[in-house]
């Protein structure tokens, strides 16, 4: 009964991160295929963005609990979403060389690739590295915005019907955070 629970706070807590790379990565992986598409090269494209999506949400709250994550609080918010999408992207780079040297030496040996050959190779990483990062930094972003204005803020925001506006073209049900009287002078 208590690995239920374990399991269900983990679920609860992972979903909605699991979702938005899941989404962001279909996206990034379907550009690849559509790209690859006119060299009739195939690529795997839902499998590989759900274990991604699953991978990089559990890492992500495993990583934001660390002395390290909680060292970026007193820098401006710009310095940890992009270290942190720079260290995901670059991660992703890595990642992706050991995948590669591990199929290489599982299907008989290091390849005698072409430099040419190695060279497209890299460029694709490095593109869908970029798209990687990319993907990151507005989840980082849409977090730190998230943790400023409030929980389930941006929830509302964007997944709930709009907000009567008055005359004056204000939203009368405003998603902003109160303001105390010391900010309103």
């Amino acid at each position: 009964m208590r690995f239920l629970r374990w399991l269900g706070r983990e679920l609860n807590e992972a979903l909605p991160i699991a979702s938005f790379f899941f989404i962001g990565f279909v996206i990034v992986l379907l550009i690849v295929k559509l790209m690859l598409e006119q060299y009739s090269i195939e690529t795997v494209t839902l499998s590989r963005a759900l274990v991604g999506a699953l991978i990089a949400a559990k890492v992500v709250l495993i990583l934001d609990k660390t002395p390290v994550a909680r060292s970026f609080k007193s820098y401006p918010r710009i310095i940890p979403v992009t270290a942190k999408a720079t260290v995901y992207a670059l991660s992703f780079i890595l990642v992706t060389r050991v995948e590669r040297a591990f199929d290489s030496w599982r299907h008989g040996g290091i390849a005698q690739a072409q430099p040419a050959e190695i060279q497209n190779n890299m460029y694709r990483v490095l593109a869908v590295a970029l798209a990687v990062g990319i993907v990151f930094a507005i989840y980082f972003a849409l977090d730190e915005i998230s943790s400023h204005v409030g929980k389930g803020v941006l929830w509302k925001l964007f997944f709930s019907k709009t907000a009567s506006r008055s005359e004056d073209g204000a939203a009368a049900d405003s998603l902003a955070p109160p303001v105390s009287r010391r900010d309103a002078g």
